[in-house]
């Protein structure tokens, strides 16, 4: 239910969008009030069936992926390749505040849903898309998923281990092109009402990998340095910075230890004496390479010794000491199952319950944005397929005889793909 005391309440998106990078956008307008209509083909988002592995829930369910990102939508189904169908969407968009799409250019434009069709009708319109590698260049139009993004914009290189690179673990390409969408969505809507013009918005998942690196491709822009993948340490920063596994088997995350008085201690509890006083290692410059003439080989070769400590003991009993010692910064290492536990994470409403059809309640991540006037909130689970294709058509002036017609036309589409596909029609 969307809230009159929202900043977005009142603004009206209309979303073609498939994957994760289209769709998380959405649901960042949806929490802010905004009412996000997703226009999906006869078939459905196909995300809907994508159910990833060890995935018990029964047939017909919402999937994962489709549900964490199509939350609090309204779904509505018309075959946009058809003259009907065609109509009722323009007739949806003459009412829109957003066009939000990761459709490639050349398929908006073939279904008359380019720009300069849409701004025709609609000047106001923030027209904003999404696409793998950018608006221009030689790959404008090439296709992509979340590995190819990690790969073109340079972070596979640098996860993982050297000459053993590996994906991060999230599907972070996407991810990161969403936010970066979302961030100029709700630019040009700040813009409109300064300037009372719509315009474009443009970036892709390739932009998001860069956002995400601007430090580390400053540095080797800077430096000449190209990092290479470290395993369990980051590529630039040298020393103690890491993860290192405890008696247990656990994974723990160690800064720095900055202090002289922390440093003692902590040798004494990792047993690691022999590590202490060693003048290549006896100040906090020395260990986190803050020291120019300190060579990096040297201060790198600290880290057996820090992993061989954190060996000895498990991870409580690290936890326990670390506690202590308010100057190491550290952390544990948290499985999904644990991070929805987490008592932090639920403190500050990270997460929602949300009633997912075919599934029941589940808890997603929710409104992570948190506004002390005007605060968003989830608007509810993901939408059954086309379950608002009669309310929204009617409120933009289709007759109940029209609706009937697009609905029938749609149906008779999904008949024609639906053998092809797998599909089944209740689905």
């Amino acid at each position: 239910m969307i809230k009159a005391n929202e900043p977005l309440a009142g603004l009206r998106v209309i979303e073609m969008t498939t994957g994760v990078l289209g769709p998380m956008c959405g649901v960042h307008l949806s929490d802010m009030g905004a009412e996000v209509i997703k226009v999906e083909p006869p078939e459905g988002d196909l995300t809907r069936y994508f159910r990833g592995v060890a995935n018990p829930l029964p047939a017909g369910a919402a999937g994962p992926m489709f549900s964490a990102v199509n939350r609090g939508k309204r779904s509505v189904v018309l075959d946009a390749m058809s003259p009907l169908g065609q109509s009722a969407l323009r007739q949806l968009l003459t009412t829109a505040d957003v066009f939000l799409s990761n459709f490639r250019h050349e398929a908006l434009e073939r279904l008359g849903l380019d720009e300069r069709t849409l701004r025709a009708t609609n000047q106001r319109l923030v027209y904003a898309v999404a696409s793998g590698f950018g608006a221009a260049g030689p790959d404008a139009g090439k296709s992509m998923v979340d590995g190819s993004g990690q790969a073109r914009g340079g972070l596979t290189a640098v996860t993982g281990h050297a000459g053993e690179q590996t994906l991060a673990g999230p599907v972070i390409a996407d991810s990161a092109g969403a936010l970066l969408l979302a961030l100029g969505v709700m630019t040009a809507l700040v813009s409109r009402e300064r300037y009372a013009v719509g315009q474009r918005v443009d970036t892709s998942a390739l932009a998001g990998q860069l956002w995400l690196q601007s430090w580390e491709l400053a540095h080797t822009s800077m430096t000449g340095y190209v990092p290479v993948a470290q395993g369990p340490h980051h590529p630039i920063f040298a020393g103690v910075y890491g993860l290192y596994r405890t008696a247990d088997g656990r994974g723990l995350f160690i800064a720095n230890v900055a202090s002289p008085e922390s440093w003692r201690a902590f040798c004494a509890f990792g047993e690691i004496p022999e590590a202490c006083d060693d003048p290549r290692w006896d100040s906090n410059q020395k260990r986190a390479s803050f020291d120019p003439t300190v060579p990096v080989d040297q201060v790198n070769e600290l880290r057996p010794h820090i992993t061989a400590a954190v060996a000895r003991r498990t991870l409580a009993e690290w936890e326990a000491f670390l506690d202590a010692h308010a100057d190491i910064i550290f952390q544990r290492v948290q499985d999904y199952g644990e991070v929805l536990r987490d008592p932090q994470v639920v403190a500050n409403g990270y997460l929602a319950d949300v009633e997912v059809f075919g599934a029941g309640s589940h808890r997603l991540v929710g409104n992570l944005v948190g506004l002390s006037e005007t605060p968003g909130s989830v608007k509810g689970g993901p939408p059954s397929l086309g379950q608002d294709t009669d309310a929204a058509l009617a409120e933009v002036g289709c007759s109940p005889e029209e609706v009937a017609a697009v609905q029938t036309e749609a149906a008779n589409s999904l008949s024609r793909k639906s053998p092809k596909m797998h599909l089944k029609p209740t689905d």
